[in-house]
This record gives structure tokens, sequence and C-alpha cells, in this order.
């Protein structure tokens, strides 16, 4: 079986770990998802919030990640660039609402795979939380 069509457990275990972290330092991510992206054939972490949404700018919201959670073995283990932050608003995310929703607690382990919607494919994503 192709290691890369499966999110490994470990990141997916990390990724819980980040999650968890996060809604305890109040962040509340919104979107919280392993994404395999195809042209690549790597996966990301995608990490929308409201916390930052507030701030527009796109490379201050990561260096803000960074200083706040940049040190923790779980983002070590998951790798600084495996890790994406949109705004709550992105285009993609949106298309991805069209489909599965989540509650704000969730941290559900969905699994996403082999679907188009509005002829956009997704390979594979597993997904903790999409509000």
């Amino acid at each position: 079986m192709d290691k890369k069509i499966m999110v490994e457990e470990p990141k997916i275990e990390s990724g819980k770990t980040l999650l968890d972290l996060m809604d305890k330092q109040k962040i509340n991510p919104t979107v919280f998802l392993w994404i395999l992206v195809p042209e690549s054939d790597a996966w990301r972490l995608l990490i929308s919030s409201k916390k930052y949404d507030r701030i527009k700018n796109t490379r201050q919201n990561y260096n803000d990640f960074i200083n706040q959670f940049g040190e923790e073995k779980t983002v070590k283990d998951i790798g600084l660039s495996n890790i994406t932050i949109l705004h709550h608003d992105n285009d993609f995310l949106k298309l991805l609402r069209t489909m599965i929703k989540t509650s704000k607690q969730s941290k559900a382990g969905i699994r996403f795979k082999s679907n188009i919607i509005n002829g956009i494919f997704i390979k594979d994503a597993y997904i903790y939380r999409l509000t």
C-alpha cells in the first residue's frame, strides 16, 4: 500500500495533540485537517482560526503561529513546512464546508477520500474539525 495515500498514525496523533494544545491556548481552530496535495504528493496540515482572521497578512499569521507553537515537540514532529495557516473565508475551505461540517469542539477524525466537489478533486483528507 502506498504510504502517501494515508496519513501515517504518528501524524494523526501529532495533529490531535496540536489541536488540543491550540484549544487550551484559546486559539480554537475552526478548521484543522490534513490534506494530501496531489501536485506534490505531500500532506499539509491546514489550520484556520478567527484569531488568524483578524490579521489579513498571511506571513504575520504564520509568524504568530511559530512564535506561539514553534518550539512544541508536536510541531517539530509535524514540521513547520507542512503547516499552512488559512483565513476562514478561503475558497478551498468554503468548498470543503459544502460537504462536511463538524462541531466547534470536534476532534472527529473523518476520512474524506477520492471525492470531487464542484470539479475539484480531493485525493485524501483527514478532518478533525471543519466549522
